[in-house]
C-alpha cells in the first residue's frame, strides 16, 4: 500500500509549515538531480514577502519508490521523499555503495582497484567527480561546440562546412626525456625497456583511486567513535579495578590484559641487472588487542578459559618497530605511565618489544608469550644448531629428544613454576644439548632473554590464574586479517595515513562495526548532514614527492617517526 510520509524539515521553519515537492533540476556535469521542496510558513515570515520560499535538501536522493514502503535492495524504508541518498556533496556515489565498498575493503579479500572497479560496473559511472576544467579549455570546448553547431547547419543546407579554426586542437603530450625512457642499472647497464600495460591494467591504475577516496573520507567516521567508546569503556574498568584489594581482583579473575605484536612486510626489489633478487624491508605492521571477559552477573564464579574471547583494539603500519613507533601507539590507545596502565602485558620478550615496554609502562607486568618462546627456540634448533634436524617421513623435523623436551613446556606447567623450577627446565635442556653433541651458543641466546622475564612474572602468573601465557588467539588474527590485506600488495601501499585508516576498518569489522549495515548508512549520513551535506576533500592526504623520478613514501621515512613523537599520535 502506498506509505504517506512527509517531506524533509525545512532549514528555516522546521515542521512550523506545509512543504510539497517543487521539481527538480540539474546543474551541468552533476549525474544526480536534486528535489526542489516549497515551504509556506504556518505564521507569516517577514523575511518573505509572498508567503512562501524553495529549499533543497543538503544531498540528492538517487532514487525513490512510490507506492512502496520498504527495498529489500537498499534495507531501508523508502517513500516518495526518501530514496538511495548520495554520499556526499559533490560525490555521485550513493551511501549504500559506498557503506558496501568499505565493507568489503575492511574485509581484505578486496583491493582498492578491485573494489573501484565494482563500483563503476554497479553504478554505471565513469568518473568520481567531475573534472573541474580551467578557464582556457572552457573556452576552447565552447569554441569546438559553436564550430560543430555550423558544420551541422551547413550539412543540412548541403552547403559547405566550415574549416576548423587553428588553435582549438589539443596539442600532443611532451615526450620524455631520453634519461628517463631509457632504465640503467646500478652498474650503469641499460635494462630492457618497460612493457606497455594492458587495458585491465590501465583500468586497475585509474580506479583504484575510488576505493581510496572513499578509505580516505569515510574510515575516520566509523573508527573515531568506535575507538572513543572503547577508550570510555576502558578508562571505566580501569578504574574499577583500581578501586578493588588484590584479593578482589585475583578473586574476580578478569584482569585488564593487553596483547602486542608486530610483523615486517618484506617484498622483492627490483631487478638492478644482478643475477638474484634481495628481499628489502619495507615497513612494519605493529598490532594491540584486548581479552573481552563475559558479563559480570551475582553469583558467578571467576570465568574460565573458554569465556574469553581476543578482539582486536588498534593495527599500525610504521617504518620501524623501534621504540619510538612503540610509544606512539601506546599514546594513542590512551595510556598514560604511573597513572592508567593495563594489569598485564602478553607480548614476545624480544629485544626491541620489551625495551618499549619497559621504558614506557611503571606498574605494568609483562608476560613473554609462551607462543613466541616456543617459536624463538624452534627456529634456534632448526635454522642456527648444525645436527638439530632429522629426516623422517614427512620431511626435517626437531630430533625426537629436543621436541619432546619442548612440547613439555605447556601454558599449565609454566603457570605452576618457581623460579627454582623454570632455571630447572633450562639446565636440563643444556644438558639435553650436551648429551646430543649439539652446541649450545643459540640455546644460551635465548635462555638470557626469556629466563628473566618469566621468572619476573611467575608469581603474578600464580596469583591470576585468568591471565594468558600464549597469544596463540591473537597470532590469529593478524594471520587472517592484517595478511589477507597486505598479501601479494604490500609493497603498493606507500602513504602512512590512508593506510593505517584501511586499517582502521579492519578493527571495525573485526568489532562487529559492520554487522548491521544499516547502521553503518546511519553512521555515514549524520556525519554528512552534520557539515551541511560535505565531506571531507578527497585525496587531501598525499605525500610531497620530489621532482621525477625520485619518490617518497611516508610510510617509509624514518624521519617521520621523530617528527609524529615530538607532536603526539593525535
Amino acid at each position: 500500500m502506498p506509505l504517506y510520509a512527509p517531506a524533509p524539515k525545512c532549514p528555516v521553519h522546521g515542521t512550523q509549515g506545509r512543504r510539497v515537492r517543487n521539481g527538480i533540476y540539474r546543474r551541468p556535469g552533476q549525474p544526480v538531480p536534486r528535489q526542489r521542496y516549497r515551504c509556506w510558513p504556518d505564521k507569516p515570515d517577514p523575511d518573505f514577502p509572498k508567503g512562501f520560499h524553495n529549499f533543497t535538501p543538503p544531498l540528492a536522493r538517487e532514487h525513490v519508490h512510490t507506492g512502496e514502503n520498504h527495498c529489500e535492495a537498499c534495507e531501508e524504508r523508502r517513500n516518495v521523499h526518501h530514496g538511495d541518498q548520495v554520499v556526499a556533496r559533490r560525490q555521485s556515489w550513493n551511501l549504500r555503495v559506498v557503506a558496501e565498498g568499505l565493507e568489503k575493503l575492511a574485509s581484505g579479500a578486496e583491493t582498492y582497484s578491485s573494489v573501484g572497479r565494482w563500483a563503476w560496473e554497479t553504478t554505471g559511472r565513469v568518473r568520481t567527480r567531475p573534472a573541474k576544467l580551467s578557464d582556457a579549455e572552457r573556452e576552447r570546448r565552447a569554441k569546438v561546440a559553436a564550430w560543430e553547431k555550423e558544420v551541422r547547419a551547413a550539412e543540412a543546407a548541403g552547403s559547405r562546412p566550415p574549416a576548423k579554426p587553428r588553435g582549438l586542437s589539443l596539442d600532443p603530450l611532451p615526450s620524455a626525456l631520453a634519461d628517463r625512457r631509457r632504465r640503467r642499472d646500478a652498474d650503469g647497464r641499460e635494462l630492457p625497456a618497460r612493457r606497455t600495460p594492458s587495458a585491465r591494467s590501465a583500468e586497475a591504475r585509474n580506479r583504484w583511486h575510488v576505493a581510496a577516496d572513499w578509505v580516505e573520507m569515510y574510515a575516520p567516521v566509523l573508527w573515531q567513535p568506535l575507538h572513543g567508546r572503547l577508550l570510555a569503556a576502558e578508562a571505566a574498568e580501569h578504574a574499577r579495578r583500581v578501586a578493588m584489594t588484590d584479593a578482589e581482583r585475583a578473586a574476580d579473575g578478569r584482569p585488564q590484559v593487553l596483547l602486542l605484536d608486530d610483523s615486517p612486510v618484506n617484498s622483492r626489489a627490483a631487478f638492478d641487472g644482478r643475477a638474484t633478487l634481495r628481499s628489502r624491508r619495507e615497513y612494519f605492521v605493529l598490532g594491540a588487542a584486548t581479552i573481552d571477559w563475559p558479563a559480570r552477573r551475582p553469583g558467578d564464579g571467576p570465568p574460565t578459559p573458554d569465556d574469553r574471547h581476543t578482539r582486536l583494539r588498534l593495527l599500525r603500519a610504521y617504518p620501524s618497530n623501534e621504540r619510538t613507533a612503540w610509544r606512539l601507539l601506546f599514546d594513542e590507545l590512551g595510556f598514560q605511565p604511573g597513572v592508567r596502565e593495563p594489569e598485564f602485558i602478553l607480548a614476545d620478550a624480544g629485544t626491541g618489544l620489551r625495551r618499549g615496554i619497559e621504558d614506557y609502562f611503571q606498574t605494568a607486568v609483562l608476560v613473554p608469550s609462551l607462543f613466541h618462546i616456543h617459536e624463538a627456540l624452534t627456529e634456534a634448533l632448526v635454522r642456527q644448531t648444525p645436527g638439530a634436524v632429522v629426516l623422517t617421513d614427512t620431511g626435517k623435523a626437531l630430533r625426537p629428544e629436543l621436541a619432546a623436551h619442548l612440547s613439555w613446556l605447556t601454558a599449565d606447567r609454566i603457570r605452576s613454576m618457581d623460579d627454582r623450577q623454570w632455571s630447572a627446565w633450562w639446565d636440563d635442556f643444556e644438558v639435553l644439548l650436551d648429551r646430543l653433541n649439539l652446541p649450545p651458543e643459540k640455546l644460551v641466546e635465548r635462555r638470557a632473554s626469556y629466563e628473566p622475564s618469566v621468572a619476573a612474572a611467575l608469581p603474578s602468573l600464580r596469583a591470576h590464574p585468568g591471565v594468558p601465557v600464549s597469544t596463540g588467539g591473537f597470532e590469529t588474527l593478524p594471520r587472517t586479517t592484517v595478511k589477507t590485506v597486505l598479501t601479494g600488495r604490500g609493497h603498493a601501499f606507500a602513504n602512512i595515513e590512508r593506510t593505517n585508516n584501511l586499517f582502521d576498518l579492519v578493527v571495525c569489522r573485526n568489532r562487529g562495526v559492520f554487522a548491521q549495515r544499516s547502521d553503518v548508512l546511519a553512521k555515514l549520513r549524520t556525519e554528512t548532514l552534520r557539515h551541511d551535506g560535505w565531506a571531507a576533500a578527497p585525496r587531501d592526504v598525499a605525500d610531497p614527492q620530489p621532482p621525477a623520478p625520485a619518490t617518497y613514501s611516508s610510510l617509509r621515512d624514518k624521519d617521520l617517526l621523530d617528527q609524529l613523537g615530538s607532536r603526539g599520535a593525535a
